[in-house]
């Protein structure tokens, strides 16, 4: 019998092994990357499309393309998508990101028959009506102009811009031209070029038997791909123009607060040094007990929240933290962020915090990957991101190794506040 009166026995973790994906062929062509380690009939299907944002030919293309596929195809209407997903029990997520869209669906296996097949319409047929065209384009010009009122979100959008300029995806600063500026001719020339033109890799996760996999090739037999991984996932690289401008302010008269956006352009995930950074991140912001909430939330009292992080891209990250401030207190909140990143670079990290944010990362990433359907998030940020197959396996090596002086000389070799840019929306008057 469990005695729940005594604490269970602490065991430090000291390896993470994340179950590798076989490869197979579809039809000998489409690549399928199958992880099976369940019994309970539920399966996840992905399919990753490179046709992401770097990829679109003018802004909001990519994501709107990928948007509109459940509005109907050549035989199912956007009420015969959702009533039949709902039907089933599925369900259907869309998502773009920098260099490509995604679309994840969740389904029993019973029913996997009933319910692929509208997402293989949705890939190979979709007609992009313009009547619900038009009223998603109304719809998200109402979010936009609700969002460009919210400091944190005009901050954000401001500091992407400063640090990769005008011309570039990730920092052009949207406007509702850009919006009305879209056509459904433009979304089927985008989804006819990436979508229809072999650019797909395929995951399954899951209860996923063979007769599954001869299920999944029946059904995507005329929606097969003869390129390699590598072909499908080439960078694409805009050219970045970091702003001579250290901060940029927005106006946002009437506002009590003030968002404010920080940090500074830095290495991909696939430099060695990048668990260092994102360790030293963590540390400076990464959770509710860091350094900046400690110091700024806590102790100062200057915020309610107070994040950093490193968020990768295909050929370089980004060191952001983000905040809201009272006007009042812009000056001095950002003055403590610079501080404490100068405490990290001279003064060397206590045993005890240092093994803390150690348990914290090496847990975070044993929550976030604990199911077989959530390790295909695992396997795509690795192949994306062009890292090792045994990544996983080295990353609580990498993190338990650090020591103090690790700690102060990765502060000290990337956190170089000379090239951060910090932007402040809001009204300081």
């Amino acid at each position: 019998m469990l005695n729940r009166t005594e604490q269970p026995l602490f065991r430090p973790l000291t390896d993470i092994h994340i179950p590798e994906p076989s490869l197979v062929r579809l039809n000998d062509r489409m690549p399928l990357y199958v992880l099976h380690n369940s019994e309970q009939g539920v399966i996840r299907i992905d399919f990753m499309i490179r046709g992401g944002i770097w990829q679109q030919a003018q802004p909001l293309l990519a994501l709107f393309t990928v948007r509109m596929l459940r509005e109907g195809t050549k035989r199912l209407s956007s009420l015969d998508i959702a009533t039949k997903l709902d039907f089933y029990g599925a369900w259907l997520e869309q998502t773009c990101m920098s260099d490509y869209v995604v679309l994840t669906l969740y389904t029993l296996s019973k029913y996997l028959g009933q319910t692929l097949p509208i997402v293989v319409s949705m890939l190979r047929e979709a007609t992009f009506p313009e009547e619900e065209f038009r009223v998603c384009i109304e719809n998200n010009i109402q979010h936009f102009r609700v969002s460009q009122s919210k400091v944190r979100n005009v901050a954000h959008r401001h500091f992407m811009n400063l640090l990769f300029g005008d011309n570039h995806p990730s920092g052009h600063l949207l406007v509702e031209d850009d919006y009305r500026n879209l056509t459904t001719e433009k979304l089927r020339q985008h989804y006819e070029k990436y979508y229809q033109a072999g650019h797909t890799v395929m995951y399954v996760s899951g209860c996923v038997r063979a007769e599954v996999i001869s299920q999944i090739s029946e059904i995507v037999k005329d929606y097969t791909d003869t390129s390699t991984l590598q072909e499908q996932l080439s960078e694409v690289k805009p050219q970045r123009q970091l702003s001579p401008e250290k901060r940029h302010f927005q106006e946002l008269s009437g506002s009590v607060q003030c968002g404010i956006g920080m940090g500074m352009l830095t290495i991909p995930p696939t430099h060695p040094d990048y668990t260092s950074l994102r360790f030293v991140t963590t540390l400076l912001g990464g959770y509710y007990g860091s350094r900046l909430m400690s110091n700024i939330r806590e102790e100062k009292g200057y915020t309610y929240g107070i994040s950093a992080s490193v968020l990768p891209y295909a050929d370089c990250s980004v060191l952001a933290i983000t905040t809201e401030t009272a006007n009042a207190h812009v000056e001095p909140l950002i003055g403590e962020v610079y501080r404490e990143i100068e405490r990290l670079k001279a003064e060397p990290v206590s045993a005890e915090e240092l093994q803390m944010v150690k348990n914290y990362l090496i847990a975070d990433v044993c929550r976030s990957y604990e199911s077989v359907l959530s390790m295909t998030d695992a396997w795509i940020y690795v192949h994306t991101n062009h890292l090792s197959n045994k990544y996983y396996e080295t990353l609580a090596q990498e993190i338990m190794r650090l020591t103090p002086e690790d700690i102060k000389n990765i502060s000290r070799k990337y956190l170089d506040v000379s090239l951060f840019r910090e932007s402040v929306a809001g009204a300081l008057g």
